[in-house]
């Protein structure tokens, strides 16, 4: 049964292993990045919701207040 990766030289041998123990690192390090500016983003984005959801709120409660002044009005 013949190996997989067979290495002529040691110096192909030690690029192959510096260049692994290189990318696991990078690639952990990027996963965790990534997770943390998706969970920023969506935080972000929620925030921006809410004022727009605060901003409207307001607005149709202060066309509801005027509504309700205009009603009293008539009444008199």
């Amino acid at each position: 049964m013949k190996t997989r990766f067979y290495f002529k030289t040691i110096r192909g041998r030690l690029v192959t292993w510096f260049l692994l123990l290189s990318l696991i690192p990078l690639f952990i390090v990027s996963g965790i990045t990534y997770t943390q500016e998706i969970k920023r983003i969506k935080n972000h984005e929620i925030k921006k919701l809410r004022a727009i959801r605060d901003l409207k709120a307001n607005t149709i409660t202060n066309w509801l207040d005027e509504r309700i002044i205009d009603l009293k009005t008539l009444k008199k």
